[in-house]
């Protein structure tokens, strides 16, 4: 059975609210990420942005590495 569009979205993906909590940053900074293209794969449907749990992860360690670089 082939899943719905909204279903496979919702396994793979989260909304823009649980994706600023899980970078610590606010909602509003994830969506301007979203649409400056800086979470690939982010994309907005059904009326709410969907970032790929992979984008979040690769997000986190870019900022990581950032942090780590402006405390030498």
């Amino acid at each position: 059975m082939v899943k719905s569009t909204l279903a496979y979205l919702m396994e793979t993906h989260v909304g823009a609210s649980e994706a600023s909590a899980l970078l610590g940053v606010s909602r509003q900074r994830v969506i301007v990420l979203c649409q400056r293209g800086q979470l690939p794969g982010a994309e907005f449907a059904y009326g709410r942005w969907w970032i790929p749990r992979s984008a979040i992860e690769s997000r986190r360690k870019f900022m990581a590495n950032h942090r780590a670089r402006q405390s030498r």
